[in-house]
């Protein structure tokens, strides 16, 4: 795990201990984060270069079930397209 990630999951941590009101949202958008990246990661191994439209794409939507339906779609799609119809 990278220094820098491990360095937040202890910030999250003490947000967390202390109830601040910013933690639940911080690891929100963490989480919506790993799933872009992990998308975009398939997409890679699947399709080749993802091009940076479609990255766009991925990293600005907020609709978590939209990923992971994106997700499912391209384990199973022939084409990059199919992937977002």
């Amino acid at each position: 795990m990278a220094a820098g990630t491990f360095r937040h999951q202890r910030g999250l941590a003490r947000m967390r201990k202390f109830g601040q009101p910013g933690a639940q949202l911080t690891e929100s958008r963490l989480v919506m984060r790993g799933k872009a990246q992990m998308l975009i990661t398939v997409l890679c191994a699947r399709f080749g270069e993802v091009p940076a439209h479609v990255r766009n794409r991925i990293t600005e939507c907020a609709d978590s079930e939209r990923l992971d339906a994106w997700g499912r779609r391209a384990v199973d799609a022939r084409e990059l397209d199919a992937v977002f119809g």
